[in-house]
């Protein structure tokens, strides 16, 4: 569950409806909250940049679906730290939680799969709208 899902899943204990005049990301998980079902959500996006260094949801966001975490090429950050290599990464988190081995390399397909998830929720959200300096 993550706290985009409370929208939805709050709206679903009230009764009430969920606003049908703008795409909502968040996934009703009561039953979840409830005990009577496993999480409604199968993957995770992340969008840890700022519009202001992105304006493309392929750039510097990541995916994660069970285990696994593929981040979007990017080179430019707030902190040190978010600076990417410029490449696609891919990682397992259960076997590597700091993040430390790309296998991107050793894992095309997965690559490949992840992006094509990645890229169909840009279709989904507009693109962020950046203020004239």
């Amino acid at each position: 569950m993550a706290t985009i899902d409370l929208l939805p899943t709050f709206a679903a204990l009230a009764g009430a409806k969920v606003p049908d005049d703008r795409a909502i990301d968040g996934i009703n998980q009561l039953e979840y909250i409830l005990g009577n079902a496993k999480s409604a959500r199968s993957n995770y996006l992340y969008n840890p940049g700022s519009a202001s260094v992105q304006t493309n949801i392929l750039t510097g966001n990541a995916i994660r679906e069970g285990d696994w975490k593929l981040i979007s090429p990017l080179t430019v950050g707030w902190f040190l730290e978010d600076a990417g290599t410029g490449d696609w990464e891919l990682y397992n988190l259960k076997e590597d939680i700091g993040e430390t081995k790309n296998l991107a390399a050793q894992y095309p397909e997965r690559v490949e799969r992840l992006k094509h998830l990645l890229q169909s929720s840009e279709a989904k959200f507009p693109k962020p709208k950046i203020p004239a300096k």
